[in-house]
């Protein structure tokens, strides 16, 4: 397959164009002579009227591709914002949930066992489908999505283990042993916020 750039459809359009509008030179007596008359002004104007349908027919076309033309590449534009836009929100959404969750389990490092010795881990809200935001976010590696998907790992379990037990929470110590994954999470947080073609 012939790949054409710009400037080879700008020749090829104009090659057709300049065919078009020379047809009725070449073919003279198939466009103009209809039907039999002695009269030359009778040939004359059928001569005139059908060149002019045709010029007419081909201007409408041409007008037609134009306007074609424009509505598909406003299309095509629109199209690119609207993916843009949507995996911007994609990128939104998954920050914002790791900004929160980074924040709550990084505050349970000030809880004292001896004090509270359960959790109320409830409060752990999180898009259950976040690894559908995960394709949009592009500056993230393969060792950021396996510390992501650790990351959603430890928050549903924690959640469940809250909202599961029968003593109302999730023990304080073993609640306390997750704190030490937002040391890499806080980093895919900075890189993802500092990143703008993320």
């Amino acid at each position: 397959m012939v790949h054409m750039n710009h400037k080879s459809y700008i020749v090829m359009g104009a090659a057709v164009a300049i065919f078009l509008l020379a047809l009725p030179l070449i073919f003279n007596n198939g466009l103009s002579y209809q039907y039999v008359s002695n009269s030359s002004l009778d040939r004359f104007n059928n001569y005139t009227g059908v060149t002019l349908s045709y010029y007419a027919a081909i201007f409408g076309g041409f007008v037609g591709g134009i306007f074609t033309y424009a509505g598909v590449k406003l299309s095509l534009n629109n199209q690119g914002l609207l993916v843009k836009r949507e995996a911007e929100a994609h990128r939104n959404l998954l920050l914002l949930q790791l900004k929160i969750s980074y924040d709550k389990i990084s505050s349970i490092a000030n809880v004292d066992e001896n004090k509270l010795s359960h959790l109320d881990l409830n409060f752990l809200i999180f898009d259950k489908n976040w690894y559908e935001h995960l394709p949009y976010v592009e500056c993230l590696g393969r060792k950021d999505l396996e510390y992501i998907v650790d990351w959603f790992y430890v928050l549903d379990l924690l959640e469940t283990k809250s909202r599961t037990s029968p003593t109302g929470g999730t023990p304080t110590g073993e609640a306390k042993k997750y704190i030490e994954r937002t040391e890499y999470i806080k980093p895919i947080i900075d890189k993802i916020e500092s990143n703008t073609s993320c």
